[in-house]
């Protein structure tokens, strides 16, 4: 059985889609099993049971940064500071690509109105924690902030919501 087929065996309930745009890359880049600090990021500081316990929708989302964890939040604006601001911070010094991203995403939103593929999120009590978006949550909440361009695109956008069942919450 190869790695790809040992995480879906360990993932049932994570859909394909989710799957595919989000965990495959990541066992291309970090291998299996999940262990070390590259998979700690990815899986978002988050027990591997965690991932297997979540149930997953589709669905519309509207996109306030009021609705998202302070962690969130930081990671969307130091996003914007480095990449719009030309502020030095951890974004601007550990993604090296960043800046190209973010520019290429700008252009979708300004020639599509609307922010490229569906989100991966983890949703907890009503807040939003990024699985995966943060480039593109990052230019959509830049855009928004501007006066002149805000009208460029929808604030609903679809994602894929991960959520513990039963209300209950996500461990911190």
């Amino acid at each position: 059985m190869n790695a790809y087929q040992q995480a879906r065996q360990l993932l049932p309930k994570m859909p394909e889609e989710v799957f595919r745009l989000w965990f495959d890359g990541r066992i291309q880049a970090n291998g299996w099993p999940p262990v070390g600090p590259a998979w700690l990021g990815a899986l978002r500081y988050k027990p591997f049971g965690l991932w297997q316990q979540l149930e997953w929708e589709k669905r519309m989302v509207g996109l306030d940064l009021d609705r998202f964890t302070s962690g969130a939040r930081h990671i969307i604006h130091g996003l914007i500071q480095a990449n719009f601001m030309g502020r030095h911070n951890v974004y601007s010094r550990t993604l090296g690509d960043s800046k190209e991203r973010m520019a290429k995403i700008l252009e979708y939103v300004r020639t599509r109105r609307s922010l490229p593929g569906a989100l991966i999120l983890l949703e907890d009590s009503g807040s939003y924690e990024i699985v995966d978006g943060s480039h593109r949550l990052a230019v959509l909440f830049f855009v928004l902030a501007d006066g002149q361009t805000k009208d460029l695109l929808e604030t609903d956008h679809e994602a894929w919501c991960g959520f513990l069942p039963g209300q209950q919450s996500i461990p911190r």
